[in-house]
C-alpha cells in the first residue's frame, strides 16, 4: 500500500500476487487477452454431463484458480468482478468451457 500524505492519495499494489498467480496457473506462460471475458455466455448446460468429462474436469483447479481473481475483485480490481463471480457460479459443477473462462479472466 502506498500512501502519500502531502497529496492526499492512497494506493495499493498486487502486481506481486497477480505474477505469483499466473506463473502458479501458467508455468509456460500465456497470452494475455484485453477483456475479461467473452462473447460467449455461460450457462448450466455447459456442465459435464458424463462421467468422463468429470474425470477430466477433477484434474482443473477450477475453484482454486476462480478464489485468486476473486481475492483480487475485494481489493483492487473491480474491473475483473462480474467475469469472476459469474465464473464463481459455476464451481459446484463446472464444466470445460467454464474453465475456459476462468482462464480468460486471469489472462
Amino acid at each position: 500500500m502506498l500512501c502519500d500524505e502531502y497529496a492526499g492519495t492512497f494506493s495499493t499494489n498486487r502486481s506481486k500476487y497477480i505474477k505469483f498467480v499466473c506463473n502458479k496457473f501458467f508455468p509456460n506462460g500465456s497470452a494475455t487477452v484485453q477483456t475479461p471475458m467473452s462473447d460467449t455466455t455461460l450457462s448450466k448446460e455447459m456442465s459435464p454431463k458424463s462421467d468422463e468429462e468429470r474425470d477430466e474436469m477433477k484434474n482443473i483447479p477450477y475453484r482454486a484458480a476462480i478464489g485468486c481473481p476473486l481475492w483480487l475483485v475485494a481489493g483492487t480490481r473491480l474491473d475483473i468482478a462480474y467475469a469472476a463471480q459469474t465464473c464463481a457460479s459455476y464451481s459446484g459443477d463446472p464444466g470445460k468451457q467454464h474453465s475456459d473462462a476462468v482462464i480468460r479472466v486471469m489472462r
